[in-house]
Parts: C-alpha cells; sequence; structure tokens
C-alpha cells in the first residue's frame, strides 16, 4: 500500500452529465462499457503519451483472465475501440470499425491483446496498456499505463509508469513529468500559487510519485506549456482534450431522488432536468434544451437505420424490427405505442450490433428502450418536445442511479442495464403524460423492483441473445408501471433505495452472471450448440 499517493490542493470530482454519462456517448458498437470506455481510454492514452511527433512502435493491451474484458473483448468490440481509439479515429466515423486492419494492413505499429494476470485489479474493467513508442532522438521509451472503464462509456485512467492519476476526461488534462518525486512536489508547490489555478480554471492538481496532474476547464496556453518546460527537473509535459463535453461544474444540483421530489414542488421535473445540465456544462437552459433535442434527432436516426436494415451484422439474430412493425397479427394484440415502440428499440439494438451510431441511454446494451418509446410517441400524435421532456426527465433519474451505482453490467448485472434504463423510461413517459413527480418516481421503483438480481448473461459475449429481447422487455416494463401508477397503483419503495439495494444485490452476485458469458442464457444446451454451429461456420 502506498503512502499518500496524491498530495495537492484538491481532488478531483466525479461527474454525472446528463449527455455524457447518462444519455450518452453517441457511439458505435454493441457495449458502452466493452466499445465506449475503451475507446475514450486509448484516445485519452493516445494523447498523453505522444508527444512532439511521437510515434506508437508496439501497444500491448492486457487483460486479467477473472475480469469481464477477458471473455468478451473481441465480441463487444472492446478491441475495435481501442484500435481507433489509439488511431484517433472518432467512434462516429465512417472507417471506425476498419481500424484494426488498417493497423495491420498499414503495418503502422505492433497491435496485440492479451489475457494476462494483473497486480492489484480493482475492477472487472481493469486493462493495461504496454506500450513502446519512439521518441524524435530514435530512443524508444518504455510506459505502463492502468485504466478502468466504468460503465455507460466513463472511465478512469488510474497510474501511469506507477504514478497515481484519476483522469476521467471530464476536464483538460495536464501531466507534467518529471525526473524525481522531490521535483514534482517542489513543482506543485510552486504551482499552487501561480494565477494559472484561476486562469485556466484549475479543477483539480496534486502530484504522484514524479508526476504533477493538472484538470482544468479551459486548455493551457502554448506559452504556459513552454514555460512549465523550461522548469528544472520537467521531463514532459503531456496533455488531453475532454472525451465529450467540458465539465465547468462537476457538484450535481441534485444528490438523490428525494431532492429532485422536494425542488418538483415549485419546478416542473424537466425543468430541473435542464437545470441540472445548465450547471454541469456552464450552459444557459435554453442551450442544454437544443443539445437535447440533438440527441432526440440522433436516437430516431438509429432507429430509422435500424428499421431500414436488411442484413444487419449480427451473430445469431436476424433483422425483425422492419417486420415487427408491419406485423398486423402483432398490432393486434397491443396498443399503438406498445407495437411502434417495441419495434423501434429493437430497429436501435439491430443497429447498435451491427455497429450503427446509437446513444448509450444508459448503456449501449439498453439502448433501445428510451428512444423505442419516444419514437412511438412521435408516431402516435405526441410532440417533439413532449420528446424531450421525456428524455430529460429519464436523464435526471439516471444521473441519481449513476451517482450512487453504476451502469456497468459487469458490476451489477442487467438490473444495471435493461433494468435502469426502463426505470428512467418509465419516469420520462410517466411525467409526459402528466403524472405527478411522486408517481414518476414511483414507475422507475416499480421497474428497479422487478429488474433486482437481473444477470448479465450475454450468448458468447456478443450484445444479442438475450439483449435484444431484454429492451423489448424493457419497453413493456416501463409502459406498464406508468399505467399502474397512473391508475393509482404505488410502489411504496423509494426509489433511493432501491438504488442502494441493486447494489447490494450486485455484492452478492457471483461473477459468472456479470457480463463474463459464463453463466445464466449464454450456458444454456441451446447456446452451446449456437456455438459449435458458430465454430463450424
Amino acid at each position: 500500500m502506498k503512502e499518500d499517493p496524491f498530495i495537492g490542493i484538491c481532488r478531483l470530482i466525479m461527474s454525472y452529465s446528463l449527455l455524457n454519462s447518462v444519455l450518452g456517448p453517441v457511439m458505435r458498437g454493441p457495449s458502452s462499457s466493452h466499445t465506449a470506455g475503451p475507446f475514450f481510454i486509448a484516445n485519452s492514452i493516445r494523447q498523453l503519451s505522444l508527444t512532439d511527433g511521437e510515434k506508437f512502435l508496439a501497444t500491448h493491451i492486457n487483460f486479467d483472465p477473472s475480469g469481464s474484458y477477458a471473455r468478451v473483448y473481441k465480441n463487444q468490440g472492446s478491441d475495435q475501440g481501442i484500435a481507433a481509439g489509439l488511431l484517433g479515429r472518432p467512434m462516429t466515423h465512417a472507417d471506425y470499425s476498419d481500424a484494426i486492419t488498417d493497423i495491420k494492413r498499414k503495418e503502422l505499429f505492433d497491435l496485440s491483446f492479451n489475457i494476462k494476470s494483473l497486480e492489484n485489479v480493482s475492477h472487472p474493467n481493469d486493462a493495461e496498456f504496454e506500450l513502446r513508442i519512439i521518441q524524435i532522438d530514435g530512443a524508444v521509451r518504455h510506459e505502463n499505463w492502468r485504466s478502468v472503464s466504468t460503465g455507460g462509456g466513463m472511465f478512469q485512467l488510474t497510474s501511469c509508469n506507477g504514478a497515481d492519476l484519476q483522469i476521467n476526461g471530464a476536464f483538460y488534462t495536464a501531466l507534467i513529468e518529471t525526473s524525481t518525486q522531490e521535483t514534482a512536489l517542489r513543482i506543485l508547490k510552486s504551482l499552487r500559487e501561480e494565477v494559472l489555478v484561476e486562469r485556466f480554471g484549475v479543477c483539480s492538481i496534486f502530484s504522484s510519485g514524479s508526476i504533477v496532474e493538472l484538470q482544468t476547464l479551459e486548455p493551457l496556453t502554448l506559452g504556459v506549456v513552454r514555460a512549465l518546460n523550461q522548469l528544472d527537473g520537467v521531463v514532459r509535459i503531456r496533455q488531453c482534450k475532454p472525451a465529450q463535453y467540458v465539465i465547468k461544474n462537476a457538484l450535481p444540483l441534485f444528490e438523490s431522488c428525494s431532492d429532485i421530489m422536494k425542488a418538483a414542488d415549485q419546478t416542473p421535473l424537466h425543468i430541473l432536468a435542464e437545470q441540472y445540465e445548465a450547471k454541469q456544462l456552464g450552459l444557459e437552459v435554453a442551450e442544454v434544451r437544443q443539445l437535447f433535442l440533438k440527441r432526440l434527432e440522433t436516437m430516431f436516426l438509429s432507429v430509422e437505420e435500424g428499421l431500414c436494415s436488411k442484413s444487419a451484422g449480427m451473430k445469431f439474430l436476424s433483422p425483425k424490427a422492419s417486420q415487427l412493425l408491419h406485423s398486423m397479427k402483432a398490432s393486434s394484440i397491443s396498443s399503438p405505442v406498445l407495437h411502434c415502440a417495441i419495434s423501434a428499440a429493437l430497429a436501435v439494438m439491430e443497429s447498435g450490433t451491427s455497429r450503427g451510431i446509437v446513444v448509450a441511454a444508459p448503456t449501449a446494451g439498453s439502448a433501445g428502450i428510451i428512444p423505442g418509446i419516444a419514437y412511438a410517441l412521435l408516431q402516435n400524435d405526441f410532440t417533439k418536445d413532449d420528446c424531450i421532456n421525456l428524455l430529460e426527465v429519464a436523464a435526471l433519474v439516471g444521473a441519481i442511479v449513476a451517482q450512487h451505482a453504476t451502469f456497468a453490467a459487469e458490476v451489477a448485472g442487467c438490473n444495471a442495464e435493461t433494468g435502469v434504463s426502463a426505470a428512467m423510461a418509465a419516469a420520462g413517459l410517466a411525467h409526459v403524460m402528466g403524472a405527478t413527480p411522486q408517481q414518476v418516481f414511483d414507475a422507475a421503483s416499480i421497474c428497479m423492483m422487478n429488474t433486482m438480481g437481473l444477470v448479465c448473461d450475454p450468448v458468447n459475449g456478443e450484445v444479442e441473445i438475450p439483449c435484444h429481447a431484454r429492451n423489448i422487455g424493457g419497453v413493456s416494463h416501463a409502459i406498464s408501471s406508468v399505467t399502474a401508477v397512473l391508475g393509482g397503483f404505488e410502489a411504496v419503495l423509494p426509489m433511493d433505495e432501491l438504488i442502494g439495494s441493486m447494489m447490494q444485490v450486485a455484492s452478492k452476485t457471483h461473477s459468472d452472471m456479470l457480463c463474463t458469458a459464463r453463466g445464466g442464457c449464454a450456458v444454456t444446451a441451446t447456446a452451446r450448440d449456437l456455438l459449435k454451429q458458430k465454430a463450424k461456420n
């Protein structure tokens, strides 16, 4: 155990932006924790590692055999995300999925993914990056980075060459690498007295080992970087941009569902959501609403893409969303909203599994539920403003889950994905339907109660079976929960308490049931037969 690893004037506060972390990121791939998170990690490491025209010679990515990555990194696109991040190729780029092929074909650098025991594993999504970098002078530098993908696209870089870090992509980052720990402490002390703390909005400044880490609201100017480089004992300055929208004020406006309910006595829930995000991003409320509109439109594009797909790139399933939408038999047994919502949700999942662009809501594995319901409302005489309100309230509820729990199925099973997504959707839909704030959170609570302990058990690690079916179920779950509360049913158990219970259950759940494809649906006889057939082909 290291003694006093962090020495500084303040510690970084985790940010839970509605658009960055709850209804985001906008991404390609089937999994936010296993595709988007690895992309952000690799892209951040690329920026921090390569300075002054340096290039990768080799990148060896290591996953611990006991973790989730080891079993699913290929099937859930972790390798694609990392490769694209190392190239600096955006997730929305048309050639995103070709990153690995391009690295090998163009012989850009040696890239390997390895299963090996790691020391001090802190999370199922812990990964090690072993890098060899060619410097301008021709010398080869070795670096070692550790990282964790924490769920929903959120991440943390935890160490660089043994020095502890707390980089989560919310701010501009500068790492001042020095020759000794004493030098780092001396520079840290001098920086405390500099005006750059006020000038650049320093959110966090500390030292660990021989590295001083700065997290700022604005990027350091070239002049400041040059001045830092000239300080005695400074080896290099590493810099990185925020992964998504820069966070201006990480302290959340609300820290519990009960806080939100108290504020809702005076202000509608969707306005509270806009105020929450305006504080996080340092924007006007009207600007935040426009960002939610853009996010809604991205969701609808995902629906349309899925409905138009003829041959989705799935391993076990075939496209059914369009067929379902136009089925007379299906429409005869359900309401127009439910029928359309199920079809739209499935369309999003088919698009995401095929590496189309989706919005993690709050994860890629649950990306169909909220867009599906919003799309169905728009097709059934509700307005686009209604749909935006749904998204905003859903995101506000999700932010409380993010603060106190997780969106990672590797930690809390599918309860953290389709269970939470259904709860968010139910809250948003209830609000649009005129429910009271109490009814809104009751609808969310019903979804949380009914998915408590739901495991994550994808067949062969693919986000298909049972993931697509659970998105279908999540839509139905949200709509039935709203139906119940509007009719007078009371959940009794508060959402805040159920969020805590989800984590209690998670702590007692065996790792075979947490996105490792070693239990549940993944090990049924039919699932094993599917794998055998796939191996033959």
